[in-house]
């Protein structure tokens, strides 16, 4: 069959880009995915993945065993993202933290009740997040004017303490205007 050969290598060629993809029915049950979903899957679940797999029953499956990454409340979040995503019938947008991992899900709905679910590891994008947002607060504090340009002089930060004293030089408190 010609369908099932393209289906298979669309969900191939997704795996070269680390992240996940799964395809559901209008019942919630799962007709396709690819290595990574798999992966993901194995990993928070502690059960392997399989076509026709309820996604709801999965889920309180492995919450009851007890071995799951997942909590309750991330499930919660998932069901409400997926609910979301076929009422509104548009993609929907979420983050989940599993394991110290932190996933971006995005649920897109189909016109026959279908879902597609790509879902992609952020956990180092965060972490960067993170770090630059404790270099900014830094370079707040410190007592002296920082600024970074980028390499075609684009103003990226200045810090408050060059702004207070950029002001001071043009717009002296003892002029007038």
């Amino acid at each position: 069959m010609q369908g099932d050969n393209s289906a298979a290598a669309i969900l191939e060629a997704f795996d070269c880009s680390g992240d996940g993809l799964a395809v559901w029915d209008a019942s919630d049950n799962l007709i396709d995915f690819n290595h990574n979903y798999n992966e993901m899957f194995k990993l928070n679940m502690h059960m392997p993945d399989s076509k026709g797999l309820n996604f709801k029953l999965a889920y309180e499956k492995s919450l009851q065993s007890g071995e799951a990454i997942v909590r309750k409340t991330d499930f919660e979040k998932r069901l409400k993202l997926r609910e979301k995503a076929r009422r509104k019938k548009t993609p929907v947008v979420g983050e989940l933290s599993l394991d110290a991992k932190i996933y971006k899900v995005r649920e897109v709905a189909c016109g026959n009740g279908h879902l597609v679910t790509y879902i992609s590891d952020i956990t180092q994008i965060r972490l960067q997040e993170a770090a630059l947002a404790r270099l900014q607060d830094g370079l707040e504090q410190v007592n002296s004017g920082v600024s970074f340009w980028s390499k075609d002089n684009k103003l990226i930060f200045v810090n408050k303490f060059l702004i207070d004293f950029t002001k001071e030089i043009f717009l002296p408190s003892n002029s007038c205007i």
